[in-house]
């Protein structure tokens, strides 16, 4: 598109392309295609490694919070990680584990609001964590009493 003078189009295939393949594990590693010599456009280039470095540096938020366990702080890419997580997302992840981490888990995700000064993302992680086993502990009597323990109180409605 670029050798007929269509840089703009070019440039929103490029998008598109990135959009629909972003999932894809290593798609976007020019350095093992194995005609990465062939490719010269330089916009390609720039945009491939940016989505090849983002990649990299992912961090899931299982990943975040399990880091957290046992610690006194974080740093603001977990929090940022954390609080882009919805009510659905912390159900997903609570549900989805099982074990004796995910007391810690759970501890991790509802710190925030212990804290006295809580940043409005903290105090989203704290109230979407807690929605979260608010809607696990409705499920059940068995897990209205698991939720329990964290301070969760489900009406006798279940």
């Amino acid at each position: 598109m670029r050798d007929l003078g269509e840089d703009e189009k070019a440039n929103e295939i490029i998008e598109i392309y990135i959009q629909q393949r972003k999932d894809e594990e290593g798609i976007f590693d020019i350095a093992n295609y194995p005609f990465s010599d062939d490719i010269n456009d330089k916009r390609v280039i720039e945009r491939f490694k940016q989505e090849n470095t983002r990649h990299k540096n992912y961090i899931s938020p299982e990943e975040v919070i399990d880091s957290l366990v046992g610690k006194n702080g974080w740093s603001q890419s977990d929090i940022e990680i954390l609080s882009s997580l919805t009510t659905d997302d912390f159900y997903q992840i609570f549900t989805s584990q099982n074990g004796d981490h995910l007391s810690s888990w759970v501890d991790v995700c509802l710190q925030f609001a212990r804290i006295v000064n809580a940043s409005e993302k903290q105090k989203m992680i704290s109230n979407n964590a807690t929605e979260a086993l608010v809607r696990i502990g409705r499920q059940s009597r068995l897990n209205a009493r698991r939720v329990s323990k964290y301070g969760i109180r489900i009406k006798d409605d279940v």
